[in-house]
């Protein structure tokens, strides 16, 4: 499914539309509003301005149209990776700080031998 139909579907969930209902606002067959929701079909730019009216979108809009849940999931991801970036460099000082006790503990026998 392409990224326009995947709007146009979400969309039209959003609505409570079912594809029947949907297709018949539209003035297209079930299967060709299908075929739009799957990326089965290239849309024309008479197609897309229609589909984005009955959104009351604009067709740049509708092509661009992101579910809040996405973004969410995009904002959760950007923390999960300041999270992750935040805790390698936490590692890091740790491992350095075990590697300083390493080399202390190293030299203590050392001393105690010599």
């Amino acid at each position: 499914m392409n990224s326009v139909g995947k709007n146009i579907r979400l969309l039209r969930v959003r609505k409570g539309w079912r594809q029947e209902e949907f297709a018949s606002r539209m003035n297209i067959s079930l299967s060709a509003l299908s075929k739009i929701e799957t990326g089965l079909t290239d849309l024309t730019l008479s197609r897309l301005e229609q589909l984005a009216a009955v959104f009351g979108l604009t067709p740049a809009q509708l092509v661009a149209y992101r579910d809040a849940s996405e973004m969410k999931m995009a904002g959760d991801m950007e923390e999960l990776t300041r999270l992750l970036e935040q805790r390698d460099a936490e590692l890091l000082t740790l491992q350095k700080k075990v590697i300083g006790l390493l080399e202390e503990l190293r030299r203590t026998r050392e001393a105690e031998r010599g």
